[in-house]
């Protein structure tokens, strides 16, 4: 049974197989693979602070099915996304950067990046599946709005979910490699990191934030890379209730306290979802997962495009459109590129490159779990700082 477990440092001792995850000053997180009988003698250990069973861990749902859009790749720079956030004005093109994208998979062989080579060091299967193929097309998807912003970043495949979803252990496999990577070059090789997914937060195990999956992200971003995730597309609910006749009604709802593992990772850039075309009008996506945090953090940190994006499509000349957090995300992670492709000083920096992020969004007037601190301004975010 794969187990994660908070432990204090220093008094891992169990037998099963383990990778060190996260750590804190009095606390190490690990998965464990263990039989049920040390499930159980879990509970009579002193060292161990908590426990649960590895999370299901599923990629943001996109709001809407998938619709095609037959549009030559050149003219997809136009696409209201990458206008609204400056990057079709900005000469910057995110050369010399590496993103590392944890999704579905990419499909390698798509004409976007047909110029960069996809070696087994540029190409991990961290999921249950046997290939590192995009089986769903998310992930491509994904990779493309990266690309599309910054044209000249490198971009890492590593494949953590196929289509039946993954786990808590597969995400925190992917992340802890790109430690593994960065420590054995020497340096900070990968220089960002991709998250369109997430999963429920185990409340009951561990305080919010506090996930391994979350200690794994605030380690990494620690270890000097910039970690954007997505804030999860639970902004709205459909609630049930009973009428005065007695009959069991359905009504639609907003929500707060909507933002999803490891998206409430303190050290992470969470990103929400603007709406389509008037964002200073309406603000927030309707589906863009609201805060605060379930301890009570400011969350989401900045907004993004998210709705009716454009992209990439595995095996596909034509543009797919996606809405959700999860197409809000790698606009972020193309306007880092951008910036660190201009700012190489801020390599290795991540939570200054979050700072400076932060200080040049464009306010759209809502409260600050709404809209964290706006929306992000390629341009704004270069030039001043």
């Amino acid at each position: 049974m794969e187990m994660m477990i908070l432990r204090r440092r220093g008094s891992s001792g169990q037998k099963g197989a383990h990778i060190p995850v996260g750590t804190g000053s009095e606390v190490e997180a690990m998965v464990e693979d263990l039989p049920p009988s040390e499930v159980r003698g879990l509970q009579r250990d002193d060292n161990v602070l908590g426990a649960a069973e590895s999370m299901p861990l599923l990629l943001i749902e996109p709001v809407s099915s998938p619709s095609h859009v037959k549009a030559a790749p050149a003219e997809a720079e136009f696409a209201w996304g990458i206008k609204a956030v400056g990057a079709s004005t900005s000469p910057f093109t995110g050369k010399g950067v590496t993103v590392a994208v944890i999704d579905t998979g990419i499909d390698i062989h798509h004409p976007w990046w047909q110029a960069q080579d996809w070696d087994d060091s540029h190409n991990r299967n961290f999921s249950d599946e046997e290939t590192t193929e995009d089986l769903v097309g998310h992930g491509t998807h994904v990779a493309g709005i990266i690309k599309l912003v910054a044209p000249e970043v490198t971009l890492y495949n590593f494949k953590a979910l196929g289509e039946s979803g993954g786990s808590s252990f597969s995400l925190i496999r992917a992340l802890y490699h790109v430690r593994q990577v960065n420590l054995e070059a020497g340096h900070t090789k990968i220089q960002g990191v991709n998250l369109s997914l997430g999963g429920p937060v185990p409340v009951k195990s561990y305080g919010c934030g506090w996930s391994p999956e979350c200690q794994e992200a605030n380690t990494l971003v620690n270890s000097g890379v910039v970690v954007c995730a997505a804030a999860s597309n639970d902004g709205y609910k459909i609630l049930a209730t009973i009428s005065q006749e007695n009959d069991l009604e359905y009504f639609p709802t907003y929500m707060p306290l909507g933002i999803s593992d490891p998206g409430n990772a303190e050290e992470v850039i969470t990103v929400g979802s603007t709406h389509s075309e008037f964002p200073h009008r309406y603000g927030p996506s309707y589906f863009s997962s609201k805060g605060p945090t379930g301890d009570g953090r400011f969350k989401p940190d900045v907004l993004a495009p998210g709705e009716r994006i454009s992209s990439a499509w595995p095996a596909s000349a034509e543009l797919v459109a996606l809405s959700g957090t999860s197409m809000a995300t790698p606009h972020v992670s193309g306007a880092i590129a951008q910036f660190l492709s201009v700012k190489s000083e801020f390599i290795g920096l991540p939570r200054q490159v979050k700072q400076r992020l932060m200080a040049s969004c464009v306010d759209l007037g809502r409260d600050r779990n709404f809209q964290g601190s706006g929306m992000i301004d390629v341009l704004n975010f270069i030039q001043h700082s």
